[in-house]
């Protein structure tokens, strides 16, 4: 996720050898409708710049949170990527756990 520019980009990580000199093409970032306003995983949080969230192929993915604005609607949504079940929760409102639950 970049938050600078309201994109994102899916891409296979490569495992294995690092590919040496090997030339690697630009990757091209999807751009929105949305407001990118914050992210989070398991590393970090960002206010800006770029956000990786790993999903592998099964399923399971690591912990993430991505809050959005609808400019349509002027709505906050929050995606919830929660490592213990399949899909991504859409939560209405923009959510910190952090704050919410603090231990």
């Amino acid at each position: 996720m970049d938050l600078d520019t309201d994109s994102y980009l899916a891409e296979e990580e490569l495992s294995g050898e690092a590919t040496g000199f090997q030339e690697i093409p630009e990757k091209e970032y999807i751009k929105t409708d949305l407001v990118f306003i914050s992210g989070k995983n398991t590393q970090e949080t960002a206010l800006n710049g770029r956000l990786r969230y790993a999903v592998k192929p099964d399923g399971t993915k690591e912990f993430g949170l991505l809050v959005l604005l609808d400019p349509s609607a002027n709505k906050y949504y929050t995606l919830f990527l929660n490592p213990y079940f399949s899909s991504v929760e859409i939560l209405e409102g923009a959510f910190d756990f952090d704050e919410q639950y603090p231990m």
